[in-house]
């Protein structure tokens, strides 16, 4: 787990007033990603009633949002607030990044051919991420729900 610094050595610390989906946008912006993969943004808060931050921290991996978010759920000093998914391009075919609150994500696989891919549910929709043209045969595992 880390804060953010982004290139030009800025600390991106999220406040408690502020409007984390424009922390977001503003972070995406700035922090250099070329892989075709989504990107996700935890904001969470850490500490108890006398000293809580605010915090984000970044991971490109389904399977590390499930390790954070799990080994959040038990621990009374931290817990997450918010979750956000950068989707690129290639995944929304739009032209440029899409940056959604995350609903859940599931990892999709079909057992007999052993295609795997993502589905993401945001607050605008669903997206499916998967090299497997048919995706109507595999079973759903949840990584991260709301």
């Amino acid at each position: 787990m880390f804060n953010v610094v982004d290139q030009f050595g800025m600390l991106w610390d999220v406040l408690g007033d502020s409007e984390e989906f424009y922390d977001a946008e503003r972070i995406i912006r700035r922090v250099e990603y070329d892989r075709g993969r989504p990107i996700f943004l935890i904001f969470y808060w850490h500490g108890d009633e006398s000293n809580i931050s605010r915090r984000l921290s970044i991971v490109a991996d389904a399977q590390d949002l499930q390790n954070i978010t799990r080994s959040y759920s038990f621990s009374q000093k931290v817990g997450i607030d918010q979750v956000f998914i950068a989707l690129p391009e290639r995944v929304t075919k739009t032209a440029s990044w899409v940056i959604e609150k995350l609903i859940s994500a599931s990892f999709l696989i079909d057992h007999d051919t052993r295609d795997f891919g993502y589905r993401y549910e945001t607050n605008n929709g669903s997206y499916i991420d998967s090299l497997s043209i048919d995706t109507g045969g595999m079973e759903s595992y949840s990584l991260y729900s709301v």
